[in-house]
């Protein structure tokens, strides 16, 4: 089951923004309006990466991900 807390507030509420293709994980509303800035999340995949990791992602993901998290982009860099 994929998680769809915010990654960012305390109170756990549902991603809506910048949601993680893999794992679900993303922002609420209410830290997206108050700008909270978004560093756990990659979402120019091309400049986090290089190009055998930029395909290693591809793979796993099955497509080109709009978004993913710090933790997923680690865990598919390092064979996860």
């Amino acid at each position: 089951m994929k998680n769809t807390n915010c990654i960012y507030c305390e109170d756990k509420k549902p991603s809506e923004h910048f949601i993680c293709d893999v794992c679900g994980v993303g922002m609420c509303d209410d830290c997206y309006d108050s700008e909270v800035e978004h560093t756990g999340h990659y979402h120019e995949i091309c400049e986090a990466t290089n190009d055998k990791q930029y395909k290693m992602i591809v793979a796993k993901v099955g497509h080109e991900p709009a978004y993913l998290c710090e933790k997923c982009l680690e865990d598919i860099i390092n064979n996860k």
